[in-house]
């Protein structure tokens, strides 16, 4: 039997996510307007490999796969998401990934 879709892999350099920083933080003296989750964050996911992101809580595990994904609606993301070579465009990644 044969599957009928293509193995694609995914690349990214330098992923960097921050997010306004909270009004808590800045009552206590913060002169930053952001705060950064993810500081310069690269990688590779190739078919038929399996990977494990693991990290301690509050290490940006769960960001850093939000962003990928392009579940983050919120904050500014900055770096380079290639899909087999190509840039991400959300509009279609969501129709091929599964």
């Amino acid at each position: 039997m044969v599957l009928p879709f293509v193995p694609l892999s995914i690349t990214f350099d330098n992923i960097r996510y921050e997010v306004d920083m909270p009004q808590e933080m800045k009552a206590l003296g913060v002169a930053q307007d952001r705060l950064e989750l993810l500081k310069g964050v690269s990688g590779a996911f190739r078919p038929g490999v399996l990977i494990a992101i693991i990290g301690l809580s509050g290490a940006g595990t769960t960001a850093l796969m939000d962003v990928l994904a392009g579940r983050k609606t919120g904050g500014y993301t900055k770096g380079e998401i290639t899909i087999s070579g190509y840039p991400k465009k959300q509009e279609t990644f969501a129709l091929i990934a599964g």
